[in-house]
């Protein structure tokens, strides 16, 4: 495979269709790619992708930046795309030395970066542009104030886990969860949701110029995640307000790099901010789907070339993560008979793809062995 363009460094936390979509997106475009991850692991599907030009397996995160640096120079910065909220967090502290070899996401002032990804910050300062969150309780100071239902969260992505998010419908179940995490945890109030969206996209020069092309909905959620069946398409003029307070917001962390952001509507109409995501998102193959390279975009304006180009309306799309998805069949959640129909209407799917068939049945392979 003959590549024109320049590499770029992809750095994913695991075995995710996160860096997948990343990887197929720089491939496709003609870029190629070299990926790092982090972790022992065995298996690791995504590593069969076509577009890997080169694979680097370190074992902890904390071996990231002396990797980075031990690495020959080239004439030109490299340019990293961060697949994962503990990337973004260890580019960040050692941001000075880096920024001399690469062009990292994240933002100017080394160090802060945990301080931007604590969710009870990330809900200050969303505040100061009126963009408001479901009530939050910390604990223990507040634990009698909490309401029910309630939703358990961590207060950085990075240092907890999906599995720190759990719905809890009263006191005991509620106590019984605490009881059994030590993770630094705080509580928010439960919102009956009348959709779950979400905005992805690319900001540039430290939020000078942010760019959010469309927006998802989802259509069948998953437990913990907002990785589900989801359409793509163009921003919901009832969002308009909110988008433009978002970037904002992201002005004001001074953030470079791709994103998304995180917001439910309530049935009474009110929108909800969730929390922003400094990193590619899960889902974010779905704007690629629908003509919009954001991956190009943060590569070329890293490189001082036009991406204007890549800019455009998005087409309307309907994605499905399949292997998450079908779990819900499996867990009697969903009808295999609605699953099939939805399986006939989806534009696009989060592993498989058909010029680059071989995750997909490595990902099965896996399973099996």
């Amino acid at each position: 495979m003959n590549y024109i363009k320049i590499n770029v460094l992809v750095i994913g936390g695991g075995t995710h269709h996160n860096a997948l979509g990343v990887i197929r997106t720089l491939g496709l475009s003609g870029y190629g790619v070299e990926l790092i991850t982090i972790g022992n692991l065995t298996k690791n599907y995504i590593t069969s992708s076509k577009y890997i030009l080169k694979h680097y397996a370190l074992a902890d995160i904390k071996e990231l930046a002396a990797y980075l640096l031990y690495r020959e120079p080239k004439s030109e910065k490299e340019i990293i795309i961060s697949c994962a909220d503990v990337v973004t967090e260890h580019l960040n502290l050692y941001q000075r030395k880096l920024s001399e070899r690469y062009i990292l996401p994240g933002i100017p002032t080394e160090g802060k970066m945990p301080e931007l990804m604590d969710k009870t910050n990330m809900i200050k300062m969303a505040a100061k542009r009126d963009i408001y969150s479901p009530e939050v309780w910390s604990l223990p100071i507040d634990i009698t104030k909490v309401t029910f239902p309630c939703i358990t969260k961590s207060h950085i992505s990075s240092h907890g886990g999906k599995s720190d998010i759990v719905i809890c419908r009263n006191r005991e179940e509620l106590d019984t969860f605490l009881a059994g995490n030590k993770d630094t945890l705080f509580v928010q109030a439960y919102i009956n949701k009348k959709e779950e969206v979400q905005f992805i996209g690319c900001s540039l020069k430290n939020g000078e110029e942010i760019i959010i092309p469309g927006m998802t909905k989802v259509l069948r959620s998953q437990p913990n995640t907002n990785t589900g069946f989801l359409e793509y398409g163009p921003i919901d003029p009832f969002y308009d307000n909110i988008v433009e307070k978002s970037k904002l917001y992201i002005k004001d962390c001074q953030y470079s790099g791709l994103f998304s952001i995180e917001f439910l509507r309530g049935h009474d109409d009110k929108v909800y901010f969730l929390e922003i995501n400094f990193r590619n998102d899960g889902n974010a193959y779905c704007v690629t789907a629908s003509g919009i390279n954001l991956p190009a975009i943060w590569v070329k304006a890293n490189r001082g070339e036009n991406y204007y180009d890549e800019i455009k309306e998005p087409k309307f799309v309907v994605v499905m993560p399949e292997f998450q998805d079908l779990k819900l069949v499996l867990q009697c959640k969903v009808s295999l008979w609605q699953w099939l129909k939805d399986v006939k209407r989806t534009d696009v799917f989060l592993e498989y793809m058909k010029e680059d068939k071989r995750p997909f049945f490595q990902y099965i392979i896996d399973k099996i062995i």
